[in-house]
């Protein structure tokens, strides 16, 4: 860490006043799909300045020591395991298909990100309704309610347009027809794993050198 930069974040935090500079963000807008249409096929990055991330970060390891004492545990906003409880508690009960990586593989039932979750099952309306069921129990414990307008549905290559279209309204979110990016990043990979990853490693070295 250089001399200004602890300075800077040193004055922020002895001194309880921010730096005006250090308090803009830059909005990035990362095309979700190959055709964007709507606003909704964007995926807005924040890009924050570095100080302020280093001021944010020590001051979230400070509250981790008091935080149990001023939020209650069952009412934690910042806890989504009850969500993960309750997805894999529906697939222990054969409710929920989940999916398979490779074969006698693990199920995966859900994925969490830091702003996003995705969801895995067999295409079937009876497990479409499991998944909104779940939800409906989550939002109803933790308030925390799904947008439904920016959630999406994408089916495997050996289920129909019509069959997918017919699942996303049980659900009540949009349909797409192939999800190509997630983050900038190619959302699946095929049986070329070498080559797939050479071009992530190259264009993290083309960003080191510049």
């Amino acid at each position: 860490m250089g001399a200004k930069v602890a300075a800077a974040f040193l004055w922020v935090l002895n001194h309880g006043r921010g730096l005006k500079a250090i308090n803009e963000t830059l909005i990035v807008m990362i095309p979700k799909v190959k055709q964007v249409v709507r606003l909704l096929d964007f995926r807005p990055i924040s890009m924050c300045n570095l100080v302020y991330k280093i001021v944010v970060k020590s001051l979230a390891n400070r509250f981790l020591t008091v935080i149990g004492d001023v939020i209650s545990e069952t009412r934690s906003v910042f806890i989504p395991e009850g969500l993960s409880r309750l997805l894999m508690l529906a697939e222990r009960r054969k409710e929920l298909a989940g999916f398979r990586c490779s074969r006698g593989g693990p199920k995966i039932t859900h994925l969490f990100f830091t702003d996003d979750s995705m969801l895995f099952t067999k295409a079937s309306k009876r497990d479409c309704l499991t998944i909104k069921c779940v939800l409906d129990c989550y939002a109803s414990a933790s308030s925390q309610v799904v947008n439904f307008q920016k959630s999406m549905l994408f089916v495997s290559i050996r289920v129909s347009r019509q069959r997918g279209e017919a699942l996303a309204n049980v659900l009540g979110v949009h349909f797409i027809a192939c999800h190509v990016r997630y983050i900038g990043l190619p959302s699946f990979v095929g049986q070329n794993k070498k080559e797939f990853f050479n071009s992530i490693r190259n264009r993290v070295w083309d960003c080191v050198k510049g």
